[in-house]
């Protein structure tokens, strides 16, 4: 894990970039009125993407770069491992960032709603295996990256309505009900496990767009 750190190079450090302008931010409001809604909404919406740098750069290496077909030469299952390598920086991440939410909410509204974290790692998950797949698919760090950015700012901007069905946002947190959290966070791990079982096969029958 330390050399897959190294060789991302700087796309590792950019979510605790975040995480402190996160915590300044919020910090700046803590009289706030609705504070409880801005942090849990800022935090979804903001969080789970910046998941998408270790996910994709991850797979800079083996999908970008030239010559990274030689890793199919040899002899271990390239797919299997790649996944594996995903899967453990998905769960650090998740655990960090929990880790950040509850520091935060705790600091600040006195309390930690475990239900809406749990929500956010799942949706952190989402944005993970997206990402995994869609860097499979088209071998393009840059617009892997864009086109989970579309997808934030498509939902953000129209409500999450342009997104129909696929839409894991739930935006105003001082609305929702625990049901409405649970159902959320079974699509994201729905949409999850598909888009993982997906990004594998492209990668173990070596399929791709470019």
């Amino acid at each position: 894990m330390v050399l897959e750190r190294k060789i991302m190079g700087i796309p590792f450090v950019i979510p605790y970039f975040l995480y402190f302008i996160l915590m300044i931010y919020f910090f700046s409001i803590r009289n706030s009125e609705n504070l409880l809604g801005t942090i849990y909404s800022s935090c979804e919406i903001s969080i789970p993407f910046f998941v998408v740098w270790w996910s994709v750069y991850n797979l800079y290496e083996l999908r970008e770069e030239e010559g990274g077909e030689i890793f199919f030469t040899y002899p271990i299952n390239v797919a299997k491992k790649e996944l594996s390598k995903n899967l453990l920086f998905t769960c650090a991440y998740v655990v960090q960032s929990s880790v950040f939410l509850s520091v935060v909410t705790y600091l600040l509204l006195h309390n930690v709603n475990i239900i809406i974290i749990i929500n956010i790692s799942s949706q952190i998950l989402f944005f993970s295996a997206l990402s995994f797949t869609i860097m499979i698919l088209i071998r393009d760090s840059g617009w892997s990256a864009m086109i989970a950015f579309v997808y934030v700012c498509v939902g953000l901007f129209t409500y999450g309505e342009m997104l129909g069905k696929t839409n894991i946002f739930l935006y105003d947190y001082n609305s929702v009900d625990t049901n409405l959290i649970v159902n959320n966070i079974v699509k994201c791990l729905f949409f999850s496990f598909v888009s993982y079982i997906v990004g594998y096969i492209l990668l173990d029958k070596k399929i791709n767009i470019r």
